[in-house]
């Protein structure tokens, strides 16, 4: 799910991408919108995006989980710090579903100093954007903006999000306008490929399944995440799948029938354990399934879980769906959870999960 945008803003001081790496070596001659010939090409593959940069920006991260990237704008004074970032996300159905999102947020969460000043879609040559302005007013500092700009492009969400200071907000916005008007999206790399035979497999770990009908491989959102495939968005929600392969060793699945209910309810007061018990599965052998439901903010909904062991890794695989789904069509996720197999291969013995 994305980040909600009233959290995003009252974190001020402690975003990780931001703090600390925003103070920059030295301050631009200038914060007038640069020349052409001061702007850089810039690309993260992986997530299919490209966009223009002006050169005097600082990068400080790039390609971490969710987040494209992230560029600190040069200031000698801390209270002129500013940054511009970009994550990646699930797509919603639409980006007026994502409005609608962001206005309810923003009237349950109201509190001193934080505002929305701005929420709406509007459509371009470039295209539809979501377009979001925060005002955030810490005691004893300038207000500070958060302008962030929503695109949907290859089945993901783009979120680009400029922080910066009243001081300097103003001089940056052309400048951020430029670089979301300049980005360019390709297929984003998802370490997915299906087979002829209606597969999806691992590309690098080679191992895989056969999705539900409609389901596809999507962008992991964490680079932990060895597999994620999505369902057609309901609104802001996606029912996915992931899928975990690390080192392996025996489990013992009655112990873990017994272990994990009260764990899971350790974590969650909220949820309900409705199951949780050995299953065959597939050809591989047994496996613990445990289903559980639980809230995700206004969404009601049901976790299915195998865990076993393979022949060179132990696997989760974890369907995260509304429970009207689950209550539709819990046989065919069985069905898809049922086909995982290993392609084993001489050289694939060699490997080890991460």
């Amino acid at each position: 799910m994305p980040q909600s945008a009233p959290r995003f803003a009252a974190k001020l001081l402690i975003a990780a991408l931001l703090a600390g790496a925003l103070v920059a070596a030295r301050r631009p001659a200038s914060l007038d919108e640069p020349a052409t010939s001061e702007l850089t090409n810039f690309a993260v593959k992986e997530f299919g995006l490209a966009v223009q940069v002006p050169v005097a920006w600082k990068l400080v991260a790039k390609a971490k989980d969710a987040l494209a990237f992230g560029f600190a704008i040069p200031s000698d004074n801390p209270l002129h710090q500013a940054g511009v970032k970009c994550e990646i996300a699930n797509a919603p159905e639409s980006l007026d579903e994502y409005r609608q999102r962001i206005d309810r947020r923003a009237a349950r969460e109201q509190r001193g100093g934080l505002s929305l000043d701005t929420n709406e879609v509007r459509k371009d040559d470039s295209g539809e954007r979501l377009v979001t302005l925060w005002n955030f007013e810490p005691k004893g500092r300038p207000i500070v903006h958060d302008l962030e700009v929503r695109a949907i492009a290859q089945d993901q969400l783009y979120l680009f999000t400029l922080r910066a200071p009243d001081p300097v907000f103003a001089a940056l916005r052309p400048q951020f306008d430029k670089l979301v008007a300049s980005a360019k999206f390709t297929p984003p790399e998802t370490g997915l490929e299906v087979t002829k035979d209606g597969f999806c497999v691992q590309k690098k770990f080679r191992f895989g399944l056969k999705l539900p009908d409609n389901w596809k491989p999507s962008f992991p959102l964490s680079n932990e995440s060895l597999f994620w495939a999505t369902a057609k968005p309901q609104g802001i929600w996606n029912d996915n799948l992931l899928v975990i392969a690390t080192k392996v060793q025996p489990l013992d699945l009655e112990a873990l029938a017994e272990q994990v209910p009260a764990k899971l309810r350790q974590e969650d007061a909220n949820c309900t354990v409705k199951s949780c018990q050995r299953v065959a599965q597939g050809k591989i052998g047994d496996a613990l399934e445990t289903v559980v439901e639980t809230a995700r903010g206004p969404f009601r909904i049901t976790v299915l879980e195998r865990r076993y062991t393979g022949r060179r890794y132990n696997y989760e695989i974890k369907f995260t769906v509304t429970s009207e789904t689950f209550e539709k069509s819990a046989d065919e996720l069985r069905k898809s959870a049922d086909s995982f197999v290993e392609f084993i291969a001489p050289q694939d013995l060699k490997g080890s999960a991460t």
